[in-house]
């Protein structure tokens, strides 16, 4: 299989290899993950709200919590993803991200260190943008309960705004629009789900998707599998990966 995903539950840790088979996936975040990834080999396109940038063998790109990107692999190329749900998690193994990085490129450097740092900025900021307004409470309750039914005119009640000025607001501070990042937090509950041996019929159900056909074609497009190719994918492990 062209993706593999190893992972600690307890830990909030995860590592993704993609290799060979060219993919694409859409503009997407991360809820609560601190993302790091290395090109081993071929070429990627990140592209984030601050630009896009291709990378080739021993590039790396980072990406915060909570920050829109998509990603497009390269034919006959290999990439690793790191993710850690904790911010001191990603530096505690900064030394071992820095020893990976130099096996690639085969220099002495403090790359890895100085996009930990630049990365750990950029979600300093956005967080003091988002920070106590009314589009962040929304935000951070869609994150934790993805399954509410909740329409655009409800979500504009509860932000205290208009529909029309809601949408404006709701994309401008979050990147992107209700709806994508509702359908986001229903994916990412839904790969948690999934891993807990929860039938995909009873978990589109519990996510309020329109059915078990609509659910499979959406986590497809997100993850370039079928949700039992993602299980089967998915190696847990019992100690954190690094």
């Amino acid at each position: 299989m062209a993706i593999r995903y190893h992972y600690s539950e307890a830990a909030g840790q995860e590592a993704i290899v993609n290799s060979e088979t060219p993919l694409f996936y859409p503009l997407h975040m991360h809820m609560r993950h601190w993302t790091l990834g290395l090109v081993r080999r071929g070429a990627a396109e990140l592209e984030r709200p601050d630009g896009t940038r291709r990378m080739e063998t021993g590039g790396l790109f980072t990406v915060p919590p909570r920050m829109p990107h998509s990603l497009r692999i390269a034919a006959h190329s290999e990439l690793l993803v790191l993710c850690f749900a904790e911010e001191c998690a990603l530096r505690r193994n900064c030394g071992l991200l820095s020893a990976i990085h130099r096996f690639f490129v085969g220099q002495e450097d403090e790359l890895v260190e100085r996009m930990i740092e630049q990365m750990s900025r950029q979600a300093i900021v956005r967080q003091e943008r988002q920070a106590g307004g009314a589009i962040d409470r929304l935000a951070q309750r869609l994150v934790a309960q993805p399954e509410e039914a909740l329409s655009v005119v409800e979500m504009a009640r509860i932000a205290c705004a208009s529909p029309w000025h809601f949408l404006r607001r709701f994309q401008a501070e979050t990147g992107m629009t209700p709806h994508a990042f509702l359908l986001n937090c229903r994916i990412r509950r839904l790969r948690t789900l999934l891993r807990g041996r929860v039938a995909a019929v009873d978990a589109a159900f519990l996510l309020g998707f329109a059915d078990q056909s609509h659910m499979h074609k959406l986590f497809k497009l997100h993850h370039n599998l079928t949700p039992r190719q993602f299980v089967l994918a998915s190696d847990r492990l019992d100690e954190p990966i690094c």
